[in-house]
């Protein structure tokens, strides 16, 4: 009768084995759940600020779009030469002085820099102290509009113009405005 004494020794030495063999491989698994849940918090993480850099970038890009499009207005709505007597010599139109201060024809936008960005009236545009429109305009040949001719020479004007945000180009945009006169 001592045997069965031995053989249920035996049965809980093979349960405490058990025990201890499925205690190593419960660790084990909840070490690489852990991995396997910080890395998808690592990429979630990288994924959200791609994702805010790319919203940020999208913002910017429709802000110097929207300052593009009111140097256009401007360029629609003003005439070839100003109005001035005086400047009938400079068949450009060009006044002296400095274009931030008085536009009144296409010919005062020659080279100009505005910062802050200026409306399609003319007028500065409140808080925008970090932007800037440089506006470039030149006369065109109306049978080559790709030559280039004297100031006030023609009745086709190039204007080009380059949007930035703290000194960092962020668009380029160009078009042509015919006499209307």
């Amino acid at each position: 009768m001592r045997m069965p004494p031995v053989r249920i020794q035996a049965d809980r030495d093979v349960r405490r084995d058990r025990d201890h063999e499925e205690r190593g491989p419960t660790v084990i698994k909840a070490a690489l759940a852990m991995a396997s849940v910080s890395i998808a918090v690592v990429v979630l993480m990288v994924t959200l600020s791609a994702a805010a850099r790319a919203s940020d970038a999208g913002k910017e890009l429709s802000q110097a779009v929207a300052l593009a499009e009111e140097i256009h207005e401007w360029t629609l709505h003003l005439p070839f030469s100003g109005p001035d007597p005086g400047q009938k010599d400079d068949p450009s139109g060009r006044q002296q002085g400095d274009p931030r201060t008085s536009v009144d024809d296409l010919g005062d936008l020659m080279d100009a820099t505005f910062c802050p960005p200026r409306n399609a009236n003319g007028s500065v545009i409140a808080g925008m102290a970090d932007w800037s429109q440089r506006v470039a305009v030149t006369w065109r040949e109306a049978s080559s509009l790709s030559q280039t001719v004297a100031p006030g020479s023609s009745d086709i004007v190039h204007v080009d113009v380059i949007i930035s945000h703290n000194g960092k180009r962020v668009f380029r945009t160009s078009w042509l405005v015919a006499r209307r006169d």
